[in-house]
């Protein structure tokens, strides 16, 4: 080894010691980042059915971790539910969304864009636009001009409105609340998205600040009353690849839970620098820790399953660990394992409750 080689060793160690102590520091704030720089963004999660069946499960979880992401880097969410029929009832919703752990700031009715008058001051917008013609007494948008492959109806023949107008007055009044970027999430059967894009713009608003996100349908959700298992099995399945770690929570649940029980009534004292750096598998474990604020800005994109596969990675160092190092504290790594054990914890709580999930410190 040359004396280069050992200098930089010495500082990666330097600075691996000085992670612990700021993972130890931070706590239930670690990893958090003003990335955001507190953009508004609002995130729209809503489903297509009223009733809480496999898709509507997923789209909501999907929803309620982009949201958590985008919180923990810095932006000021709110997240939103579209309810686009009347005979949806908002409260039985919440209490149906609390039991997976699924939150709202705002219920937005269809209806009250009509009563506050929204919906026609959209329409005299579109039709001043020169994007209007009248054809068999029925009134197009031409979409066509902008992103859609045929144009669509804003009034129909008998007079009612199209569904997609009130879909556009609601996008306009997401613009009209100052919001910097808006979140659509929806399912695939979900009519009309590039009309929407269209006629937001035609109505004079930039639809680069819209960014919609389709869920896929998906058959194969598992059936689970645990909502650990649930949320879990769901967020890995978001992504350019599925992380095939569906049944990985019991993994991810036991080593926490064995760690918890480990530091349980310990105490220890941090330190400048830490010899259990001498150990491989110790600082393969810290440089883990160090990459979550990296991790969780990378999700923010929309690939929520890299939590899921960092919070499972970080699992499998913990146990690797254990049975290459073992736990036996009569060492000069007694206090020192005790310091690197509960930064485990630490971050392994963080990316849970981003997540949605709750490990549980017992059995």
């Amino acid at each position: 080894m040359s004396i280069k080689e050992e200098t930089m060793n010495i500082i990666d160690s330097d600075n691996r010691s000085q992670a612990i102590n700021k993972i130890i520091s931070d706590g239930k704030n670690y990893g958090k980042s003003n990335y955001g720089s507190g953009k508004r963004i609002n995130i729209e999660y809503t489903p297509l059915s009223k009733e809480m069946n496999n898709d509507t499960i997923k789209l909501v979880i999907y929803g309620d971790c982009l949201s958590n992401i985008m919180s923990f880097i810095g932006y000021d969410v709110t997240r939103e539910f579209y309810v686009r029929n009347d005979d949806i009832d908002a409260e039985e919703l919440k209490k149906e969304f609390d039991k997976i752990r699924v939150n709202f700031d705002i219920f937005t009715k269809e209806q009250s864009l009509y009563d506050n008058g929204l919906v026609d001051v959209v329409l005299s917008k579109l039709q001043r636009s020169g994007k209007c013609y009248i054809d068999n007494d029925t009134l197009w948008l031409k979409t066509t001009d902008l992103y859609d492959n045929q144009n669509r109806v804003l009034i129909n023949g008998n007079g009612t409105y199209s569904y997609l107008l009130p879909e556009i007055a609601y996008h306009v009044d997401k613009f009209n609340r100052k919001f910097d970027y808006i979140v659509d999430i929806f399912n695939k059967e979900h009519r009309c998205i590039d009309g929407i894009k269209s006629g937001v713009e035609i109505a004079g608003y930039s639809s680069r600040k819209l960014y919609i996100k389709i869920i896929e349908k998906d058959d194969n959700i598992i059936d689970s009353k645990d909502v650990n298992s649930l949320r879990y099995c769901l967020a890995c399945t978001y992504g350019n690849q599925e992380n095939n770690m569906n049944n990985s929570i019991d993994y991810i649940e036991n080593a926490y839970t064995k760690i918890c029980l480990l530091v349980r009534g310990k105490s220890y004292e941090t330190k400048d620098e830490y010899s259990i750096m001498e150990l491989e598998k110790a600082y393969t474990i810290v440089d883990k820790l160090i990459e979550f604020e990296k991790i969780v800005i990378e999700a923010s994109s929309g690939e929520i399953n890299i939590l899921c596969k960092y919070l499972y990675e970080l699992a499998n160092l913990y146990y690797d660990y254990e049975k290459e190092e073992g736990i036996d504290y009569n060492n000069k790594y007694e206090n020192e394992k005790y310091v690197l054990l509960t930064a485990i914890k630490i971050v392994m709580n963080n990316a849970a409750n981003i997540l949605g999930l709750i490990l549980r410190e017992k059995m």
